[in-house]
């Protein structure tokens, strides 16, 4: 599940890019838009088991999204991760309380922050906006029970 709102964009773009590398196909008609809420996961995850054939993993760009698609499985009497596995991404505290437990990509959320802060304090100290710069940070893939191997 992807997002149009701006501040997701460039995490689209990333998973875009991991596929490429891989040399796996992304098909338009495998990416659900929406706004990142549980309401969201859940329509989303409702909308891609109308494909044929199926899915057997979902990847949703925030933890509550794929909160959502937990529940959806559920509710159709899918087992998770032996039916579909479900993945998150920024490591919420609640991917822990989800059942099963969700496996989630962890975004480096403190060290961006203080990245933004040293930014910030340099522009107050200097005046003058550093010109335009790209930082890549390392993530983490955080494997938890909501992900498995391929259903059979």
């Amino acid at each position: 599940f992807g997002s149009t709102q701006s501040r997701f964009l460039d995490l689209n773009r990333g998973v875009s890019r991991a596929f490429e590398k891989l040399g796996l196909p992304i098909e338009a008609q495998n990416i659900v838009y929406g706004d990142l809420s549980a309401h969201a996961g859940q329509a989303a995850l409702e909308e891609c088991l109308q494909h044929h054939p199926a899915p057997t993993a979902i990847f949703a760009l925030s933890d509550t999204a794929a909160i959502g698609a937990l529940a959806a499985a559920h509710a159709r009497g899918l087992k998770v991760p032996d039916d579909i596995s479900i993945v998150g991404c920024a490591d919420d505290p609640a991917a822990l309380t989800a059942y099963p437990p969700l496996c989630t990509v962890n975004l480096p959320a403190e060290e961006m922050a203080a990245m933004a802060i040293r930014e910030i304090g340099r522009l107050v100290m200097e005046g003058v906006p550093a010109s335009a710069q790209q930082t890549l940070l390392p993530v983490r893939m955080v494997i938890r029970a909501s992900s498995g191997s391929r259903p059979e």
